[in-house]
């Protein structure tokens, strides 16, 4: 697994590696002392700094590790053995096990490469089924990507191509589920308020929601309320459903609040980041989950 095309010798500190391995910095600077795994360079401030090819290897090494392979063992492989061993652990593994997985994605990730990246992606579906592969494969992923981006580890672009390769396998499987809708069946309608762009949980408890055979009807990103009235007047749903990851341009419990006394007969479920770290007042017809598990509850 090599990264590719790099515009520019990108430059990571020991805290970036651990980020992307799991794995901690002072195991990591042991590991470079004792088998001379990286030579980094130094800023400045005596501070070293990695590379891309640190990066793809500390990667590569974690990937192995977390197979069960002795570091010692590692640290003999040369750049060349050590990307073919990555290569040929995915055919030795057995079902049930996904050493690795998230290296995986990552180097696929910031290569761009999507035949790679859509791999990964299948054969933990096939390995666990959707429902399982979306919850500890990817969402964790994405979650690591977030922080990544945040620190300046990717640039925009790298993740952008991975949300939009996993918002596209979510869309497929939610349109896969269409023929399982009953009309005797709970309508829910999923909706982000205005400005909440953040839609892949939304988009999962769609999917769930379909998979169990209710009608659902997917808004999507930054629904104004004047539109969702428009649309409950015609639909008359049992459930609105919505996730709040990012700040509103109100107060998160008045807005919350808002909705669940517009429409007090129908059953508000709300989730997201947002929700669960502020205190919501409690309402009759407004309910606060925090998982998928908790949302199986109402479907």
């Amino acid at each position: 697994m090599r990264l590719t095309n790099a515009e520019k010798v990108a430059e990571f500190t020991i805290k970036h590696l651990e980020l992307s391995t799991g794995i901690k910095a002072h195991t990591i600077r042991i590991w470079e002392q004792r088998y001379q795994l990286f030579s980094p360079d130094r800023q400045g401030n005596n501070v070293r700094v990695y590379s891309n090819e640190d990066l793809q290897k500390i990667l590569n090494i974690s990937l192995l590790y977390k197979a069960g392979l002795k570091i010692s063992k590692i640290a003999k492989l040369s750049n060349s053995q050590l990307q073919e061993k990555v290569k040929g652990l995915a055919l030795t593994q057995p079902d049930g096990q996904t050493p690795g997985i998230q290296e995986q994605l990552i180097i696929a990730m910031i290569n761009m490469d999507e035949p790679a990246f859509e791999k990964i992606i299948s054969s933990q579906i096939i390995k666990f089924g959707f429902e399982k592969t979306i919850t500890e494969v990817l969402f964790p992923f994405l979650n690591k990507t977030g922080l990544m981006w945040q620190i300046d580890m990717i640039n925009p672009s790298q993740e952008h191509f991975a949300s939009n390769i996993i918002r596209q396998k979510l869309i497929v499987a939610i349109d896969g589920q269409a023929a399982l809708m009953n009309p005797k069946e709970k309508k829910y309608i999923f909706f982000l308020p205005e400005n909440e762009l953040h839609e892949f949980s939304l988009l999962f408890y769609n999917y769930i929601a379909r998979s169990k055979g209710k009608n659902t009807i997917y808004l999507g990103q930054t629904v104004p309320i004047d539109g969702l009235e428009a649309i409950i007047k015609n639909i008359n749903p049992n459930y609105l459903v919505t996730i709040i990851t990012q700040p509103l341009e109100i107060e998160i419990n008045h807005y919350l609040q808002n909705i669940s006394s517009l429409f007090p007969s129908i059953t508000v479920l709300a989730s997201g980041y947002q929700v669960l770290n502020q205190n919501i007042e409690s309402r009759q017809n407004l309910i606060l989950f925090k998982n998928y598990k908790e949302f199986l509850n109402f479907v």
